[in-house]
């Protein structure tokens, strides 16, 4: 901020962006405007900024008239990148949060940050006051909650399993490649969910290709078990399938949470008994689990942590 000569906390409560230096040091980027307007604030308008910036000018002038000029020697520009979740860090506040995540929940942060995003986008349209006025204070708190409350619940994302796969694997693979989607115009594979005035609400797979899911599914337990070599790996590569044809995580405002994410009926396996599965978790409450499928998982909670018995 030297063009403006402000120090640190004269730019207090302004957003900015963090980036990673080459060297490994953390800078913080503001935006341009918002640092003008402080200028305005401490200089008095924005005729008291271009006053002191003069008087700055002159002063320089006067002490650089003396000296010999020296030889002009280009610099390169600094190198800059952006970590992939730094765009969403752009306040002390959402920084620390970040700090919070450990490493094998980043890809739920990011998931948590697309859709405040999209949500953000939809708001800006509506011009509603919550995110336009201040988005990033908005923000602050659904974060906040989000980061101690929501994604802890999650189980850890196990990587996916090696290539070259097994056979059982492989043919898992090559079902979960031909998933049908919600997205196309060609609705083959996908069942409607309506309400009573038969308004479409909801898509789920239908039964063919449940059929076929859930054995390529037993086939892989049966041959790895239920560990990290098996179902507790190969379950998040249905729930990336599923978030990508069907839905994922969403922010509902004004339901419990207000986290909605459907794809998690695939993180998990027997609910204890007493329990059932959300109403909105339609493919497993269109067609129940086989058989030999609901024997084999084990017990977790309906975020998918497994249940020591």
């Amino acid at each position: 901020m030297d063009n403006y000569y402000l120090n640190r906390r004269q730019l207090s409560g302004i957003s900015f962006q963090t980036v990673t230096t080459a060297s490994g040091h953390n800078a913080h980027i503001y935006w341009e405007q918002d640092v003008e307007r402080a200028a305005w604030r401490v200089y008095g308008g924005p005729d008291g900024l271009k006053q002191m910036l003069r008087r700055k000018k002159a002063k320089h002038d006067s002490a650089q008239s003396s000296k010999q000029p020296s030889e002009h020697k280009p610099v390169p520009a600094p190198e800059w990148f952006l970590l992939p979740w730094e765009r969403w860090v752009r306040t002390e506040d959402l920084f620390a949060l970040r700090q919070q995540v450990p490493e094998a929940s980043s890809w739920l942060w990011e998931a948590v940050n697309v859709c405040l995003d999209s949500e953000e986008s939809a708001r800006r349209a509506r011009v509603s006051e919550l995110f336009v006025l201040a988005p990033w204070t908005a923000r602050k708190g659904i974060v906040r909650d989000a980061v101690q409350g929501y994604i802890p619940r999650y189980p850890a994302r196990l990587p996916p399993l090696p290539r070259p796969a097994s056979r059982s694997v492989a043919a898992l693979r090559q079902v979960l490649g031909a998933a049908p989607s919600a997205h196309n115009d060609v609705d083959d594979g996908i069942e409607t969910i309506t309400n009573e005035a038969g308004d479409v609400i909801a898509y789920c797979w239908d039964e063919a290709y449940l059929d076929r899911l859930f054995a390529m599914l037993v086939a892989v337990i049966q041959a790895h078990g239920t560990g990290a070599e098996g179902w507790e790996s190969i379950r998040w590569e249905v729930y990336d399938k599923y978030t990508e044809c069907i839905t994922g995580l969403r922010y509902v405002e004004g339901v419990s949470g207000p986290w909605v994410d459907d794809a998690r009926q695939w993180l998990v396996g027997n609910l204890p008994k007493g329990r059932k599965y959300p109403s909105t978790w339609y493919d497993r409450t269109l067609k129940p689990l086989c058989d030999t499928y609901d024997s084999l998982v084990p017990h977790t909670d309906a975020y998918g942590c497994l249940i020591v018995e």
